[in-house]
């Protein structure tokens, strides 16, 4: 029982985590979130941005502080299409093409999933599970 509880809990961290993605990859597309010195001079300010909006949009069942947000940018959807001259870490500019990856680590709420590893030796289900969601969305005229 508490393992179903557990297995449900996570499910609905990942449905969290995929529609906070979404939603902020979209605001991020907009330019909205483009730090005091621009959108490829601030890219942490842009992240962090991010991070909260995805917290927010989930009515705060996510935490920004386990949130990671990775961007890469392409100058085209013909270089992003070719998966060249992809630039690691950066938000992009007006009309970037830019894949956003955002990590999520739950812990277990119950703890049997990580005394259950103890018990077999195991370190395959660690403390909690990692969720990812991965957008890419090109960036409008701003």
């Amino acid at each position: 029982m508490l393992a179903m509880f557990d297995f449900a809990y996570q499910l609905a961290i990942d449905l969290a985590l995929n529609y906070g993605t979404t939603a902020a990859a979209r605001y991020a597309s907009t330019g909205a979130v483009k730090g005091t010195v621009g959108t490829n001079g601030n890219n942490a300010t842009n992240n962090a941005a991010i991070s909260t909006f995805i917290a927010n949009s989930t009515g705060g069942f996510l935490k920004s502080s386990l949130i990671s947000v990775t961007a890469t940018s392409y100058g085209s959807p013909s270089s992003y299409a070719a998966g060249s001259g992809g630039s690691s870490g950066s938000n992009g500019s007006s009309g970037s093409v830019v894949v956003y990856t955002i990590t999520y680590t739950q812990p277990f709420l119950t703890g049997l999933p990580t005394f259950m590893a103890r018990i077999f030796h195991s370190s395959a289900l660690g403390s909690g599970i990692t969720h990812q969601a991965t957008v890419v969305v090109q960036n409008e005229p701003y």
